[in-house]
């Protein structure tokens, strides 16, 4: 792994808000913007951000492919691959380029690579060398080669990796990848060390893998069909005919993408795929089998209908953001579907308080540029209008309403009196409630930023619980106690087997007659009337409705008196001694000074709750 200067000027990572606990904290607010990097010369072409507040970038030169990746987290910046670093596992293999990547819960990189072999920082490595592929993993710190072109492709008849132009990786690490071993396009799966071929052919496209390890694909065969992969079988989710369809039939099924739940977004027409798209309806195939209709051409109530010329996107909880043209031949409006139902994001000619919206200005015909989270807030870019000038506006849509985030023509925090003039289709929101974007400057000496806005991470000291203390706890979490019964508390170490990150995590304990512990951490200063989020790695397996986990945050005052507590409480069936993060958010009262989480396990049998990678 190289050293590296990022040639930028970097600040603390800190992010934001809203959480599985039912929005403790509510909305959270996006009216300060902060600098994560500032760079001149090296630009950012990709941008993940996972649930953890951990920001995985990928960049390089503009005309080139990414010639390195780097790993965000609060406060700690790693660029664990670059051009001309030797593929690991390989004799004479050099990183060239990097393709697509893909990151999990447990900050662990999926990513493909262009290969030469000779190291391209050497004059006597031209560009006539032949060239390859691979896909590696990129986990604790250490990247692992899981395919190489020279070792052939599985299934393949002898035949070898010519390009993969798509990973996707879930929070158990298992992985896949689309590829195309001698041009004839494939899909594999890789798994407990093992690499398979899932499915082969020149109408097969890779749309997604799910939590269960399961991989969704369209076989565009005989009108398209969405399939499953799982343990070693194929089996069809929906093909044209099906009776969840309306009345109308459908004739042709396609998909844009899966997403982790196995939730499927479904274009299907009456017609043929590349000719006029007639009839074209939005459905979501839920993975519990139901279909969902969303938009009927324009036959749907509210008027609107299916636009396929511009980017519908997916998130994990089975929201849904389209574009829709009211009747008109072009997309005019931004909708959501929710388990609330359909709502209006944006529209052209909406008027704000910044002045009239132009959504599609800015992002049709280049890319749509939104993201939308569980909650769900919206993400989106539009135009804006106002007294016959026109700039570009980043917003958010959440319950609170419209807010303007960021404009062309203002400040950009930390560049030096530069400002914005652009944002590039790098939007992240995760469920947390933080977003990051990119965004051109001018007037500076550094040429694109990358920001956050939303409420800070709350740092917690030892939240991986690698530093071990007195009395068997972790460092940081000696204040332990029990309300009754035989219980107990210590840093478990599990050998980085079966803990969320690194080797230990802090496990509490119940005996078989019932009992309650919990765990104190040390303080942690704050700042007063202000947003905090923290993510919270849990795994039990509780029997009965009797049985409770809690994390829980409490504020105190300069005097140490409590004064609020925000909570989540763990029950039967959230975990099934699997690791579920848990978002917790807070907003800080006037007096606050300092905040203690608090881990705490109740239950009138032997339970077990383990807690590891807090951030």
């Amino acid at each position: 792994m190289r050293s590296w200067n990022f040639n930028c000027a970097l600040s603390a990572v800190v992010a934001a808000t809203v959480s599985f606990s039912l929005g403790l904290a509510g909305t959270p607010s996006y009216d300060q913007v902060r600098p994560v990097i500032l760079a001149a010369g090296w630009v950012n072409k990709k941008l993940v951000l996972n649930n953890r507040g951990t920001i995985l970038i990928s960049g390089g030169s503009p005309s080139s492919l990414p010639d390195g990746l780097v790993l965000i987290t609060p406060g700690h910046l790693v660029k664990f691959a670059s051009l001309g670093d030797k593929a690991p596992g390989s004799v004479d293999w050099y990183f060239v380029g990097f393709e697509e990547s893909a990151l999990n819960e447990r900050d662990e990189v999926v990513f493909s690579a262009t290969l030469a072999p000779c190291d391209v920082s050497d004059p006597s490595c031209g560009a006539s060398q032949s060239r390859g592929h691979g896909v590696f993993l990129y986990s604790r710190g250490e990247i692992h080669t899981i395919a190489l072109s020279a070792d052939g492709a599985p299934g393949a008849s002898g035949e070898v990796f010519y390009s993969v132009p798509s990973v996707q990786i879930n929070n158990s690490g298992s992985l896949a990848f689309a590829a195309d071993p001698s041009s004839n396009p494939a899909i594999y799966q890789y798994s407990e060390a093992q690499l398979r071929l899932v499915a082969k052919g020149q109408s097969i496209r890779f749309l997604g893998l799910t939590e269960a390890g399961e991989v969704i694909f369209r076989d565009g065969a005989n009108g398209g069909r969405i399939c499953r992969y799982s343990n070693g079988e194929i089996s069809t989710l929906i093909a044209p005919g099906d009776p969840r369809f309306p009345p109308a039939g459908f004739s042709a099924v396609s998909a844009w993408a899966a997403n982790p739940r196995g939730d499927v977004l479904i274009i299907a027409i009456n017609g043929v795929w590349g000719l006029d798209l007639p009839s074209p309806g939005l459905f979501l195939l839920r993975s519990n089998a139901e279909l969902v209709t969303i938009a009927l051409g324009h036959e749907h109530a509210s008027g609107f209908g299916v636009h396929l010329g511009a980017r519908t996107f997916l998130d994990r909880s089975g929201n849904v953001l389209f574009p829709s043209d009211l009747n008109g031949s072009l997309p005019r409006a931004l909708f959501l579907f929710s388990p609330a139902g359909i709502s209006q994001i944006a529209a052209n000619d909406q008027q704000t308080p910044w002045g009239q919206l132009d959504v599609w200005s800015i992002s049709s015909g280049i890319q749509s540029t939104f993201a939308v989270n569980a909650e769900p807030t919206v993400a989106f870019t539009s135009g804006i209008a106002e007294a016959g000038s026109h700039r570009e506006g980043l917003f958010l849509n959440s319950v609170s309403g419209l807010t303007l985030v960021a404009a062309t023509g203002d400040p950009a925090p930390g560049s030096e009196q530069g400002l914005y003039d652009g944002f590039t289709p790098l939007i992240s929101l995760n469920d947390a409630g933080e977003m990051f974007f990119q965004a051109s400057l001018r007037g500076s000496r550094f040429g694109w930023g990358l920001f956050a806005a939303g409420p800070s991470r709350l740092h917690i000291a030892n939240g991986g619980f690698e530093l071990l203390g007195s009395r068997s706890l972790p460092a940081g979490w000696e204040t332990s106690w029990s309300n009754f019964g035989d219980t107990g508390a210590w840093a478990y170490d599990a050998g980085g087997k079966s803990s969320f990150l690194g080797d230990h995590v802090l496990r509490l304990h119940v005996g078989s007659g019932g009992g309650a512990r919990f765990v104190l951490s040390d303080p942690r200063d704050v700042l007063p009337d202000a947003d905090y989020v923290v993510t919270v790695p849990v795994r039990f397996y509780f029997q009965s409705q009797d049985e409770s986990g809690f994390v829980s945050l409490i504020q105190y005052d300069r005097n140490g008196n409590e004064i609020a507590l925000d909570e989540i409480r763990l029950t039967r069936g959230q975990s099934l001694w699997t690791w579920e993060p848990q978002i917790l958010s807070i907003h800080t009262r006037p007096d606050t000074a300092f905040v203690r989480m608090r881990l705490g396990l109740s239950a009138p049998i032997e339970a077990y709750l383990d807690v590891d990678g807090i951030q």
